[in-house]
């Protein structure tokens, strides 16, 4: 084992930790997405390909679903996230199942309030990683987007809400998807690392019912130092963190 895919404890703030390793990890992208789902109390919450389990983790730091099933394909990855459900004495919250978000039991079916999924961002035309854990997490070789669109449409509750990120290039083909799927575009919002930079990452959210807003811009960084809005997403989840 190389010493970077080293299993390691990553402190979450709050007393939360998670496990992670150089193959099985999160990035900004997954702390964003926690934030903008914004998940309500009592909700029955899904975290479609949760990898190490990082979104439902969060939501354990502060009035979060009442409890989250977290799926994720990878033996090697569920096991990472079981070790730290299991050492944050969440396992009365958070379930996590190792299945294909394709093929998810039908007594699922309509019964989640909330879904969320940080999706590959490539295609299966781009080059893959090596390693197995790297390149499903990045690249459509074990589901597509139409495959999220279409699981997440099969769970939802009918006042459900879909909550998901992408990179801007494929808006147009995620827009055609929710609408095949019989799901509306609710909230929309860009994400940028600096006001004169393109956005990198988009927030959606959909669900079953019309009505959209197009939300403010975020930019993570301003006039050299981290934007407050960052700041106050990361103080929310990583107290301890040097964006404080």
């Amino acid at each position: 084992m190389k010493k970077s895919d080293a299993i390691r404890l990553e402190p979450l703030g709050g007393g939360l930790e998670i496990y992670i390793s150089g193959a099985c990890s999160f990035g900004t992208d997954a702390v964003l997405l926690a934030d903008f789902a914004a998940p309500k109390p009592g909700d029955a919450a899904c975290d479609l390909g949760t990898g190490c389990g990082i979104i439902p983790l969060l939501w354990q730091k502060g009035s979060g679903p009442a409890h989250t099933v977290g799926v994720e394909i990878q033996p090697e990855a569920c096991l990472l996230a079981e070790r730290s459900v299991d050492r944050n004495g969440c396992g009365d919250r958070i379930q996590i199942a190792n299945a294909d978000l394709r093929y998810l039991p039908a007594e699922w079916k309509g019964g989640f309030d909330l879904i969320t999924c940080n999706p590959p961002y490539f295609t299966d035309k781009f080059r893959k990683s090596p390693d197995p854990l790297r390149a499903a997490a990045r690249t459509e070789g074990m589901c597509t987007l139409w495959d999220v669109l279409s699981a997440a449409e099969r769970l939802l509750r009918p006042s459900g809400r879909f909550c998901f990120c992408q990179r801007p290039g494929r808006l147009e083909e995620a827009m055609r998807g929710l609408v095949r799927a019989g799901l509306y575009l609710n909230r929309l919002r860009f994400i940028s690392h600096r006001p004169e930079k393109p956005p990198f990452l988009f927030l959606a959210e959909a669900g079953r019912r019309p009505g959209f807003s197009l939300l403010p811009h975020l930019f993570l960084e301003t006039d050299g130092e981290p934007s407050a809005e960052y700041k106050r997403i990361y103080r929310d989840f990583f107290p301890a963190s040097p964006l404080h």
